[in-house]
């Protein structure tokens, strides 16, 4: 393969990948939140009160089997919002390792584009 081939490949791989990241962030950030479930609930993790107010909403349990499944449910959010932030520590380094290895391969106005946008992104965040 020439190397302009693999310079194309590698920048369409590239562009792919940051086209992926882009709309993911844009879908988390602008993504709407008020969508009900089929049992006419607020749905997902970002409507008004806890997972667990929403299970035993959603569940109906009586009073005394919300005091046992609501400390199982904080231990799981609990874990949930650490996997969360695991994963963004991840990608924040592989991002920056992305960020790295393009650095040769541009000219410095898409350099300065791209470093622009990695900021931009991890104010965001």
């Amino acid at each position: 393969m020439s190397n302009w081939k693999k310079i194309m490949k590698t920048s369409l791989n590239v562009f792919f990948l940051l086209l992926f990241v882009a709309g993911t962030t844009f879908a988390q950030r602008h993504g709407r939140h008020d969508r009900k479930d089929s049992y006419g609930y607020q749905s997902g993790y970002r409507g008004q009160g806890s997972l667990s107010e929403k299970i035993i909403r959603v569940t109906q349990v009586d009073s005394a089997q919300a005091k046992k499944i609501r400390p199982v449910i904080e231990r799981s959010e609990r874990r949930v919002r650490a996997l969360r932030a695991d994963f963004q520590k991840k990608e924040k380094q592989a991002m920056d390792s992305l960020q790295l290895a393009l650095k040769p391969m541009l000219k410095e106005d898409q350099r300065k584009r791209l470093t622009e946008f990695s900021e931009r992104k991890h104010r965001t965040n």
